[in-house]
C-alpha cells in the first residue's frame, strides 16, 4: 500500500509540475509587461480544471505520440543491446576478439561525444544528397496515408531508417563506453579473482561473474537516461521533419501556439511518468536484492 501511494504521489507531482510550468512560463512575461502582475490563482485553478477534464488532449499530439515512441523505443532497444555486448567484448579476455574490439575504443569515444542531430545531418549528406538512397525526411511519402499493408510498412521503414540510425549510432557508443568502463572496473574484484583461483573457464567468468554483474548498472542507467534519449529523439525529428512530438513542438513554437505547446508538455509528462512507474515495477525482477515494502 505504501508503495502504491508513493508511486501515485510521484506520478501526480510530475504531471502537476510539468503542467504548471507549461501554464506559467508563457504568461509571466506578457502579464508582467502589460499589467505588472502575475497570473491569478483563480485562473491557474480554472486552467487545471480544464486540463483535468481532458481539455489538453489534442488530435495532433495523439497522432504524433506513436511516431516518437516507435522511433525512441526501437532505437533505444537496438543501441542498448549492441552497445552493452560490444562494450563487454572490448574488455573480454578472449585474445583475438578482445584485441579487435579494443580498436574501436577511439571511434566509440568520438561517437559518444557526438550529438544525435549531428549524425542525422551527416547521414542526410551521405545517403540523401551524395547517394540518393533514402528520402530527405518525413515519416511517409507525401500524398499517401500510412497503412499496415506490406507496401505501407516498407514506406515507413524507408523513411524511418535514417532517423533511427542516427539515434542508434550515438546510443550504441554511449552504452558501449559505460559497459566497458564497468567491466574494467570489476576486473580486480575479489569474486573475479576467486573465480579464477577456482579454475573456472574464462568464458564462464566473463559471462556470469563480470558481464552479468555489470548489466544491473546498465539497466539503472537506462532508466535514468530516458529523458536524455527523448531529447535526442526530439532533435532528430526536427532534422528529418519526422512527424513526432519533437517536430510538432517545433511547429508549435514557430507558430506561437502556446496551447499546443502546453498539450505537448502535459502529454509528454504523463508518458514519462507512466514509463518510470513501469520501470520501477520491473526493476526488482532484474535485481533480486531489492525487497518491496
Amino acid at each position: 500500500m505504501n508503495q502504491l501511494a508513493r508511486r501515485t504521489a510521484s506520478f501526480v507531482a510530475t504531471v502537476f509540475l510539468a503542467g504548471s510550468l507549461a501554464y506559467l512560463i508563457p504568461r509571466f512575461p506578457a502579464l508582467w509587461t502589460d499589467y505588472g502582475s502575475f497570473p491569478s490563482i483563480s485562473d491557474f485553478l480554472h486552467w487545471w480544471l480544464w486540463a483535468l477534464q481532458g481539455g489538453f488532449i489534442n488530435d495532433k499530439v495523439t497522432q504524433a505520440v506513436p511516431w516518437t515512441l516507435t522511433l525512441m523505443g526501437l532505437a533505444t532497444t537496438v543501441s542498448f543491446v549492441i552497445g552493452s555486448i560490444a562494450g563487454a567484448l572490448m574488455a573480454s579476455p578472449f585474445g583475438k576478439i578482445g584485441r579487435i574490439a579494443r580498436w574501436g575504443t577511439p571511434a566509440a569515444l568520438t561517437m559518444y561525444a557526438t550529438p544525435y542531430f549531428i549524425f542525422g545531418m551527416v547521414l542526410i549528406w551521405l545517403f540523401v544528397w551524395l547517394w540518393a538512397v533514402f528520402p530527405t525526411g518525413g515519416g511517409y511519402t507525401l500524398g499517401e496515408t500510412p497503412t499496415l499493408t506490406w507496401e505501407g510498412i516498407r514506406t515507413l521503414l524507408w523513411h524511418g531508417t535514417l532517423p533511427t540510425l542516427s539515434i542508434i549510432l550515438t546510443g550504441t557508443a554511449h552504452w558501449l563506453v559505460l559497459m566497458r568502463g564497468m567491466m574494467v572496473t570489476i576486473e580486480g574484484e575479489d569474486y573475479v579473482i576467486q573465480s579464477r583461483a577456482m579454475g573456472l573457464q574464462d568464458w564462464r567468468i566473463f559471462a556470469w561473474y563480470r558481464m552479468r554483474n555489470c548489466a544491473l548498472p546498465q539497466f539503472t542507467q537506462l532508466f535514468l537516461s530516458m529523458g536524455i534519449i527523448f531529447t535526442g529523439a526530439v532533435m532528430v525529428e526536427i532534422v528529418f521533419a519526422y512527424p513526432g512530438i519533437g517536430y510538432l513542438l517545433q511547429q508549435a513554437i514557430l507558430g506561437n501556439n502556446a496551447g499546443l505547446v502546453q498539450s505537448i508538455v502535459i502529454t509528454t509528462a504523463i508518458i514519462f511518468a507512466v514509463l518510470l512507474a513501469i520501470m520501477e515495477t520491473l526493476y526488482p525482477l532484474i535485481d533480486r536484492r531489492i525487497v518491496r515494502d
